[in-house]
């Protein structure tokens, strides 16, 4: 009888054992999927706001550019004053921080950081105005400069991970307006 028991001891111990690292497994496996959660949850978030920033800058300089036609102003060196503008006001404001999220706005030339100034932004983007028959049709482009060497860009982070807005070199908006 001796034998069962420490038999029976042994079987229910290993039992134990087997139950308990199953257990350890499973909430191990649960934190990881915690884990992996919360950092899907995080570049999605982080994803979200770059392509909300790429839609709200296309409509600040379309809205830019409407605005300036609307208000009889056809000189093109004045809209890009406005235009340029418009968009270091918006890289200002903080609209794109959320939480733990956080976007930092600037002008990278030859690989090196700067802060963005409505010169630098200015010698590196043109506007053409045309207008004929009562419509008027206003381009904004950015050109990265004579070198295309500068670019405009944002980081957006979070805890974990970051992504990168750039306006790319090449980039236009068009703006058409029927004037009476």
């Amino acid at each position: 009888m001796n034998r069962r028991g420490f038999s029976f001891a042994v079987i229910a111990l290993a039992a134990l054992a087997a139950t308990i690292s199953l257990q350890n497994t499973r909430f191990n496996a649960e934190k990881q999927a915690d884990t992996v959660l919360t950092q899907a949850l995080e570049m999605e978030k982080v994803t979200f706001t770059r392509t909300q920033m790429e839609n709200i800058f296309d409509d600040t300089v379309k809205t830019a550019l409407e605005n300036e036609i609307k208000n009889n102003n056809l000189d093109a060196q004045e809209i890009k004053k406005k235009t340029v503008e418009k968009i270091i006001w918006l890289s200002e404001q903080g609209l794109f921080d959320s939480g733990s999220i956080k976007a930092e706005f600037f002008i990278e030339k030859h690989g090196a950081k700067e802060k963005i100034s409505d010169t630098i932004l200015g010698e590196s983007s043109s506007v053409l105005v045309i207008s004929e028959e009562g419509i008027t049709t206003a381009w904004f482009f950015f050109t990265g400069g004579i070198l295309r060497d500068t670019h405009f860009k944002a980081r957006i982070s979070g805890p974990n991970y970051s992504t990168e807005f750039m306006l790319p070199i090449g980039y236009s908006m068009a703006a058409v307006v029927a004037l009476k």
